[in-house]
């Protein structure tokens, strides 16, 4: 009899354990936990010393500087600019300016990476003479498939949590719950999608900047603004009767004090012709 007590005791504890676990589980929380979390790896990854490894198309973001003198400012300018068009690029920025001394525009040119050294050998053939050259290589392979690789995994976490709102969530707080983390998982994939984006972009299109200039005989600069006698006279006029406004606004601020100084100057005229009387008489 003993024995059988015992029994049935066991039997009941590990029933209650179990619909505790059960109860636990239902939350969205607790039942990401107990799902094994997906891994990884960067199969496209280049990796030395592994064999078999698949090589990677490297992601190279190339910008190029260029300062240099022209013959013909125009003619350069437009020169680059159907250029770009033939590499199937396109013009980006442009800006020109004048000085005493020289003419000059600035652009920003667009071009496919492929035809990256090719544009920039054939603008400088319009060189009289080159300032500068730079050219800027930046690597963003690891980057970009680092990437690549949250981004499916942030996928894959938001799909579960998704799954939890349909089919796991039984109340009002685990479906509250299930949605902000889809929220704040959903915000982080776009951002992630947006910087992919950048990269992709400027990894297709390199980026070429170029400031032509042409040197001319030095000139002052012209007066941009002359003033006339009528001019001057009109002005002087109008300075002169907001002069008078503002006095007579002035004076009428002050009126108790023009007051007080006419009484007294009264009582002092008054003072002197009663003292004055006794002394002509």
């Amino acid at each position: 009899m003993k024995r059988f007590f015992f029994f049935f005791i066991i039997l009941f504890a590990i029933s209650c354990q179990a619909n505790s676990e059960k109860n636990i589980s239902a939350s969205p929380e607790n039942y990401m936990e107990s799902q094994p979390a997906p891994s990884y790896e960067k199969k496209d990854m280049d990796k030395s010393g592994e064999s078999g490894a698949i090589p990677v198309k490297r992601k190279i973001i190339k910008t190029a500087e260029v300062r240099m003198e022209v013959k013909n400012l125009d003619m350069s300018s437009k020169y680059v600019q159907g250029l770009v068009e033939r590499y199937d690029g396109f013009v980006s920025n442009l800006n020109m300016a004048n000085s005493n001394y020289e003419l000059s525009t600035e652009v920003s040119l667009k071009v496919p990476f492929k035809h990256f050294q090719t544009l920039l050998d054939s603008i400088k053939k319009q060189a009289v003479f080159l300032n500068y050259e730079r050219i800027h290589t930046d690597d963003v392979t690891e980057e970009y498939f680092d990437i690549q690789t949250r981004l499916k995994t942030k996928k894959e976490v938001r799909d579960r949590y998704i799954d939890i709102l349909r089919n796991k969530a039984k109340n009002v707080k685990d479906i509250l719950l299930a949605e902000d983390k889809i929220r704040v998982i959903q915000e982080e994939i776009e951002a992630a999608e947006g910087r992919l984006k950048f990269l992709s972009t400027n990894v297709t299109m390199s980026t070429v900047t170029v400031e032509l200039y042409q040197k001319i005989e030095y000139k002052p600069s012209p007066d941009t603004y002359s003033n006339s006698f009528w001019n001057r006279l009109g002005r002087s006029f109008k300075n002169g009767l907001q002069f008078f406004e503002e006095l007579t606004l002035g004076l009428i601020s002050v009126w108790p004090l023009l007051l007080i100084f006419g009484l007294l100057i009264g009582f002092r005229k008054r003072l002197f012709k009663r003292f004055r009387r006794p002394r002509d008489e």
